[in-house]
């Protein structure tokens, strides 16, 4: 009897013991799911754009330059170009101009305005000066003739195309009016010259280009996409912006529709704007602006607010004088 009460104790002790390392076994297991679950959910935090993805503004910088239209490269391509050599050297028109673009205009025209001054519009201003000479000292008609004939002789396409069967005073008044008519002319494209180059070198800006650069870092270990079409924000205003670089590779902006940002990395991106005359208004503002861009998840990062001055770099791309 005594023999079977101590064999149900120890038993009993036995199945305590069970009992206790099966609690310890749980909980356990439960301290380290709270565990794994802790630390997963840091990183899928840490994932959210919110946490891993920051904006900040680097630059804005402004160029401020010429344009030539396409009407004056049109006139110099036909009326300046097949009379000088080395032909004038031209930009695309209608679009602001580099430094370097418009320093080569400016050289090729200055060298053709000299052409003009000392080839074309000397030889045309003696041919009158000449026949003025001649119109004064009114000689017989075969010497008027004959003095005419010479006083244009320079002016080969004009003395080609003098008529025959002229007496000596029509002929003169006929190449008075001819070389008065020529030299018109070739004055008022010297002068569309003149006026072309003061445009390349003046002082107020006929074009403006602006580019905004923002610095985004990832510090998730997860890839986000950035839409390629932002928007900066001013009050009630919105100015649409397109991502134009990752830092040194060119978007297609029209055939890619988010960049994506790297695990860990930093990218510089570059922004132009989709109207220039909104950046104007919005730029000559004290109010602070932001930046704003949708991400592929349709989430939103943007900066903070920033006062955009103290990062405006201008730069001037007209012509030394």
């Amino acid at each position: 009897m005594k023999s079977r009460e101590m064999i149900s104790d120890r038993e009993k002790a036995h199945g305590d013991v069970k009992r206790d390392l099966l609690k310890s076994v749980v909980a356990y297991a439960a301290t380290g799911l709270l565990g794994a679950a802790v630390a997963y959910g840091a990183t899928v935090l840490g994932r959210l754009p919110s946490r891993a993805l920051t904006i900040l503004p680097a630059g804005i910088h402004i160029l401020e330059g010429p344009v030539v239209s396409c009407a004056d490269t049109e006139f110099i391509e036909g009326r300046v170009n097949p009379y000088v050599d080395p032909e004038v050297k031209l930009p695309p028109c209608g679009v602001l101009l580099s430094k370097s673009q418009a320093g080569d205009l400016v050289q090729g025209l200055g060298a053709a305005q000299q052409f003009y001054r000392s080839e074309r519009i000397q030889y045309f201003q003696s041919a009158l000066a000449r026949l003025a000479t001649i119109e004064k000292a009114s000689p017989p008609d075969p010497k008027l003739k004959s003095g005419v004939l010479a006083a244009i002789g320079d002016l080969e396409f004009i003395s080609k195309g003098a008529p025959d069967g002229l007496d000596g005073p029509t002929l003169l008044k006929w190449a008075q009016t001819r070389v008065q008519g020529v030299l018109t002319d070739v004055t008022s494209e010297f002068e569309r010259i003149k006026a072309i180059l003061a445009k390349l070198q003046g002082g107020d800006a006929q074009a403006r280009h602006t580019e905004f650069y923002f610095v985004v870092t990832n510090a998730s270990d997860v890839e986000f996409y950035i839409s390629t079409a932002c928007n900066v924000r001013q009050g009630a205003s919105n100015v649409g912006l397109v991502l134009e670089k990752v830092d040194r590779d060119d978007v297609l902006s029209a055939a890619l529709v988010y960049a994506p940002m790297l695990p860990g990395r930093g990218k510089l991106l570059k922004y132009t704007p989709r109207d220039e005359k909104q950046v104007t208004t919005l730029l000559s503002s004290k109010e602070p602006v932001t930046l704003a861009c949708a991400l592929a998840s349709g989430n939103t990062i943007e900066t903070k607010k920033f006062d955009p001055t103290p990062f405006v770099a201008r730069e001037s791309t007209f012509a030394s004088r």
